[in-house]
């Protein structure tokens, strides 16, 4: 006999699986995390290495959490002011001119080697990659 529980749990691992693939595809997507105090949070991830134009820009004005992944590499501009965490992974290595006036978060991933003059007074946590040779 098989327990209903055994095939929920089976039904939701192919859709996460599905979701993941889908997700690699797609230029961005959203993915909701849980911290460990078990709070939910939504992130909006970009996936590939495509500039952010106003658009995109106001599609992202919706979130506070923002993640670029290893495939981005271009200049940040048209980021919404309301973002207060933002992590460029792996292989982000432009100037960060125009950050947003309340991030609080800053975590640029291990290529990143430009000088850092204008962060925002908001800023609490900044994290730089093993690339990084500035004062």
């Amino acid at each position: 006999m098989t327990d209903n529980y055994d095939y929920d749990y089976e039904k939701y691992y192919l859709f996460v699986k599905e979701q993941e693939e889908y997700n690699k595809k797609s230029k961005y997507y959203i993915k909701i995390l849980e911290d460990e105090k078990h709070d939910r949070y939504e992130v909006f991830y970009v996936n590939k290495n495509i500039p952010i134009n106003k658009k995109m820009g106001k599609i992202m004005k919706n979130y506070k959490f923002l993640e670029f992944t290893d495939k981005f590499n271009k200049p940040l501009d048209n980021l919404p002011d309301n973002i207060i965490k933002l992590c460029l992974i792996a292989n982000f290595n432009k100037p960060v001119l125009n950050l947003p006036p309340k991030l609080q978060y800053l975590f640029l991933g291990e290529l990143f080697n430009h000088s850092l003059d204008n962060l925002p007074l908001s800023l609490n946590e900044l994290s730089l990659g093993f690339e990084f040779n500035h004062p």
